[in-house]
């Protein structure tokens, strides 16, 4: 039975694969990332890059499956008033993403109206949290699932993210522009000696885009 069913997405992927139209190529763009949840009402945006490949796997003229694999810098910044100054501190967490994209096309002449959503899953890489003021040290993020693991140097967050991903953009030729907004799920903020955490804090982040597809 095992054996029949291994067979049976075999020849369903080699059939997919044959009918439809496969392209790739990289893309390039802009995060402006932030959080919400709990405690975050000081939360503000910052700038980050995303950057990685993206596969379109069209199987009509107007629909198209799209994913990749993509380096993605989220995080969020706030403002802090420590005696009569105020200064800014900024969290950096860098991301590898899948997105898995369904897009729907909409023919305007020569080039592409697109509409599209689907889910992502980010991987926790690297991570920093820094203050702008004179003698504080940057301190890195350490990915746990509970705070009691977290050395004393380090702050902590979960690897892991999964969200949701829907937006718009406009295809000319083999370039693809398109504007994305992430709404994570996944809480960020570990547990603490086995119990969840009562906070909720999730990624958010607003994506512009360039994409260059090859063999288009």
């Amino acid at each position: 039975m095992k054996k029949l069913l291994l067979s049976v997405i075999a020849v369903a992927v080699l059939f997919i694969s044959a009918q439809a139209q496969i392209t790739f190529g990289p893309k390039v763009g802009l995060n402006l990332a932030n959080v919400a949840g709990d405690n975050t009402e000081d939360a503000k945006m910052k700038m980050g890059l995303q950057i990685g490949f993206v596969t379109d796997i069209a199987f009509s003229d107007a629909i198209s499956l799209q994913t990749g694999l993509m380096f993605s810098q989220k995080g969020t910044k706030a403002d802090l008033d420590i005696a009569t100054e105020t200064y800014t501190m900024k969290t950096n967490v860098n991301y590898l993403e899948i997105p898995i994209n369904a897009v729907y096309g909409l023919n305007l002449g020569s080039n592409k109206l697109q509409l599209f959503a689907g889910p992502y899953v980010g991987i926790g890489l690297t991570g920093k949290t820094s203050l702008d003021m004179d003698g504080s040290d940057d301190m890195d993020i350490q990915f746990v699932n509970d705070y009691v693991d977290v050395d004393a140097d380090k702050t902590g967050l979960k690897r892991f993210d999964i969200g949701l991903n829907f937006g718009a953009g406009y295809k000319i030729n083999n370039i693809q522009i398109q504007a994305n907004y992430g709404l994570g799920f996944s809480n960020l903020i570990p547990d603490f000696d086995g119990e969840a955490s009562d906070d909720k804090v999730s990624n958010r982040v607003i994506q512009l885009s360039v994409a260059y597809f090859f063999g288009n």
